[in-house]
């Protein structure tokens, strides 16, 4: 079987890309071509995470190794350097994530630290990487920057909160993060994970819900949490503000089991696909805010009002976001 990832750029070929993967393991020879002439966080990601699941599979079943053509492309040469390669599981390609260089125009793939034991040493975590990330992104190259420009601080929200969703809520063994600026301010950040996946960590608590569907859509309405009590400030708005942000200045895209939504600057509204994977991923790209804190502040207080209405308790300070 010959699998050619030939995009990995566009978010909507995802779904698309994932179910021809998901046939690997039933071919007893497998082949991955990635022929893509340019790549962007959130789809490299998922599919990055999807093969390399596929790859371990394939070797616990005892089937042959995939051989993965990794030929000389733009797109490749790309990979290389950001640690793609170690991901997937394929040695000796590219360089090792930990040796993996970020620029003035993306923050590297970076894998989480997942054995953590409270909700304190997971926000301590979660707030250095995303403070590291955001001063990437924001192109300030000096060392011992703060974050105080509107951009820095919306990066650092969005990647504080991805990891925290993640730390808090998807027991997983693995995820990690990725994250991108265009010369148009345009920022594109992804994070994946190989827990339990979304409709698992909510229908406990949540015990209408039936499918993947139901609960990635209620996962992006206010007040949702997987925890009983919540114990940091934002929980159970998280990916409400995200996905809030994305409707009005860019777009997200959510996949969890057999569902995938997209969400753009319709009004909120999202679009369903099937799909194919294992854990959750959660893709943002974002245009430049002015006034940033001001639009979270308002994105919030709709939230609190709405979650209050749903009866759902606001969570200790959920205004104080950034």
């Amino acid at each position: 079987m010959i699998v050619d990832i030939n995009d990995l750029s566009n978010v909507r070929s995802i779904a698309r890309q994932l179910r021809k993967i998901e046939r690997f393991h039933k071919h007893s020879i497998c082949r991955v071509s990635i022929t893509a002439s340019f790549a962007k966080p959130i789809p490299t990601l998922v599919i990055g995470s999807a093969i390399s699941r596929a790859y371990k599979a394939r070797e616990q079943l005892g089937l042959e190794r995939c051989v993965i053509d990794t030929s000389v492309t733009e797109a490749v040469s790309y990979l290389k350097n950001l640690g793609f390669f170690e991901m997937l599981g394929v040695k000796g390609v590219g360089r090792k994530l930990k040796n993996a260089r970020s620029t003035s125009q993306y923050m590297t793939i970076h894998k989480l630290p997942l054995a953590l034991h409270n909700a304190i040493e997971s926000n301590l975590h979660a707030n250095a990487i995303a403070e590291r990330a955001a001063i990437v992104l924001s192109r300030n190259k000096q060392s011992t920057a703060k974050c105080s420009t509107d951009d820095c601080l919306l990066y650092r929200y969005i990647y504080r909160e991805l990891i925290r969703n993640v730390l808090d809520h998807s027991r997983a063994k693995q995820a990690y993060i990725y994250g991108q600026r265009y010369k148009n301010d345009t920022a594109q950040i992804a994070i994946v994970d190989n827990g339990i996946g979304m409709y698992q960590s909510l229908a406990r608590k949540y015990s209408w819900i039936k499918n993947d569907l139901d609960a990635l859509a209620l996962s992006i309405e206010p007040g949702v949490s997987s925890n009983d009590i919540i114990e940091t400030a934002n929980s159970g708005f998280g990916l409400y503000v995200l996905t809030r942000l994305a409707g009005m200045y860019g777009f997200a895209v959510l996949g969890s089991g057999l569902s995938q939504i997209y969400i753009n600057e319709d009004n909120g509204q999202y679009q369903k696909e099937k799909t194919s994977f294992i854990g959750t991923y959660v893709g943002l790209e974002i245009t430049k805010i002015v006034n940033v804190d001001k639009v979270l502040d308002d994105i919030v207080a709709d939230g609190e009002q709405e979650a209050r209405e749903l009866g759902r308790s606001s969570g200790p300070s959920a205004s104080k976001r950034i």
